[in-house]
């Protein structure tokens, strides 16, 4: 049986083996993340001072997205969970 990663203990979740699908969802995942992050920083700067703060906002909230994606990535790669 394998032990929860500490990551997965704190999210509440449990990858019970190393699995391709997995590993292939959340590369996927963190480039869609990334496409956000680009895609709402950019209609920030075209947005009028009236909207901007949205797109900001929605970008900020894809970068703590991204940053959970990675933390769950190396957390599987540290115990051997990653393939």
């Amino acid at each position: 049986m394998m032990i929860p990663t500490e990551f997965e203990r704190k999210m509440n979740i449990f990858i019970s083996e190393r699995n391709p699908d997995v590993s292939r969802g959340i590369e996927l995942s963190i480039k869609i993340e990334k496409m956000g992050i680009d895609f709402y920083s950019k209609s920030a700067e075209k947005a009028g001072e009236d909207v901007s703060h949205v797109f900001r906002f929605l970008a900020r909230q894809e970068e703590e997205h991204l940053l959970l994606l990675k933390e769950l990535k190396n957390s599987l790669i540290k115990d051997d969970k990653w393939k």
